[in-house]
C-alpha cells in the first residue's frame, strides 16, 4: 500500500505496472483506477481516471488477477455480458403471464369459482348471501432454482482468454432465458389442451370469429352458467404470424370480394411464439392474458438472473503477490410456472 497525494485528498491505493510499463494506481474503493505517467506515485502526473470496465479492457487477465478486487470487478463485466445475452432472447410468453411475488417453496391456488351456484343479489332488507368457499379445483405451483455456473480457470487467466469468458457468459445468459421461454410455452400448450373446449379450425377471419364466440359463451364447468369472459390475446407460431397480422391489422376483410369492414381489426393482442408446437402452420391459441385465474408466473428471484461469485481461489506468486487462479460465477433464477384454470385458454385442434 502507498500514499498517493492528489488534489483532493490522500488516498490509499494498490499499484502495479502493466506490460507496457504504465503505472496503474487503483483506488481503495475499487470503483475507479487512476492512470499515472511516471516511475512512482509521488512523482507521476495523473493522466486520466477510468472505470473498472475500462481498465480491464486495457490489462491482461493475469495482470488484473493480481488485484484484490479482481473477482468482483470481473463479475460486473461477466454480469453485463450475461444480461445482454439474456435480454437478446425475445421471450414473448412472459408478458402474458400473471406475475405473483412468492417467498415460499410452493404456492397453492383455488380454481376459478366466480359462478358457483348462488342465490343471486338481494335487496337491501334481505340477508346477503355468502359466496361458496369450495373451489372448483386447486393448483400447487412449486418454485425451482434454475441456472448454471461458469468457471474462469487458471488457463483462461494466464493466457488472457477473455474471448472464452465472453462466450461462456453469453451462452449462460441465453440458456437461462431460453429455458424459461420453453417452460412458459409448455404451460400454455398443456393448459389449452382440452379438446372439448377447442374448435377444429384453421386460422381464417370466419373461424376466428367462431372461436371468439365459443370462448365468450362457454359455461363454467362447476355451475353450467355462462362465464362471459372476453379473450384478449391470440398466440400463434412463427409460420402463422403473417396470416394473423393480416386478420388483425387489415382495414378490410382479407380476400373478401367487396372488401367488407374487418370487425377483427385490433380486437386481440398478437403474440408470436417460434417455440410453439414445433412451429406449426395450423395451431393457434386464444385466451385471456394477465389474468389471476389463468397462466401464472411465480417470481422469487428475477426477472433478471442473479449473478454471484461462488468461489475464488488464489495462488502465491511471491511473498507479497497473489494471483487468482480460479473464479466461479453462478447465474440463477428462482421461479415457478403453471395454469390455474384451463377454460381461460382455447386452441385449434388442427
Amino acid at each position: 500500500m502507498v500514499e498517493v497525494v492528489t488534489k483532493e485528498k490522500q488516498v490509499k491505493v494498490h499499484e502495479h505496472k502493466l506490460s507496457d510499463g504504465t503505472l496503474v494506481i487503483e483506488r481503495s474503493d475499487g470503483s475507479t483506477f487512476k492512470i499515472y505517467e511516471g516511475s512512482s506515485p509521488k512523482k507521476a502526473t495523473l493522466r486520466e481516471t477510468v472505470t473498472t470496465r475500462d481498465i480491464l479492457n486495457r490489462v491482461t487477465l493475469r495482470e488484473a488477477a493480481t488485484t484484490s478486487e479482481f473477482p468482483d470487478q470481473l463479475r460486473e463485466d461477466f454480469r453485463w455480458i450475461l444480461l445482454s445475452a439474456y435480454e437478446a432472447i425475445a421471450d414473448s410468453m412472459f408478458p402474458i403471464f400473471f406475475r405473483v411475488n412468492s417467498t415460499k417453496q410452493t404456492e397453492t391456488y383455488a380454481g376459478i369459482n366466480k359462478l358457483k351456484k348462488t342465490p343471486g343479489i338481494r335487496r337491501e332488507d334481505a340477508p346477503f348471501f355468502v359466496l361458496g368457499t369450495t373451489p372448483k379445483s386447486s393448483v400447487t405451483i412449486t418454485n425451482v432454482w434454475r441456472g448454471g455456473i461458469v468457471e474462469v480457470t487458471q488457463d483462461m487467466i494466464m493466457f488472457d482468454k477473455s474471448g472464452e469468458i465472453v462466450r461462456l457468459a453469453t451462452e449462460l445468459g441465453e440458456s437461462v432465458k431460453y429455458e424459461r421461454f420453453q417452460l412458459l410455452t409448455d404451460v400454455l400448450t398443456t393448459a389449452a389442451n382440452t379438446t372439448a373446449q377447442s374448435a377444429t379450425v384453421t386460422l381464417t377471419p370466419t373461424n376466428l370469429e367462431t372461436m371468439l364466440t365459443t370462448y365468450l359463451t362457454q359455461s363454467d364447468t362447476a355451475s353450467s352458467k355462462i362465464l362471459a369472459m372476453v379473450a384478449n390475446t391470440l398466440v400463434v407460431p412463427a409460420n402463422l404470424q403473417w396470416t394473423a397480422r393480416r386478420i388483425l391489422e387489415s382495414a378490410g376483410i382479407p380476400g373478401s370480394a367487396d372488401n367488407d369492414v374487418n370487425v377483427l381489426k385490433g380486437i386481440l393482442n398478437l403474440v408470436v411464439n417460434p417455440l410453439l408446437d414445433a412451429n406449426s402452420t395450423t395451431r393457434f391459441y386464444i385466451g385471456k392474458a394477465n389474468n389471476a385465474n389463468g397462466l401464472i408466473y411465480q417470481n422469487v428471484i428475477g426477472p433478471e438472473p442473479e449473478v454471484m461469485t461462488q468461489d475464488a481461489r488464489q495462488t502465491a506468486v511471491s511473498d507479497d503477490v497473489f494471483i487468482y487462479n480460479l473464479v466461479r460465477y453462478k447465474a440463477q433464477l428462482h421461479y415457478g410456472q403453471g395454469a390455474i384454470d384451463a377454460q381461460l385458454w382455447h386452441r385449434s385442434t388442427t
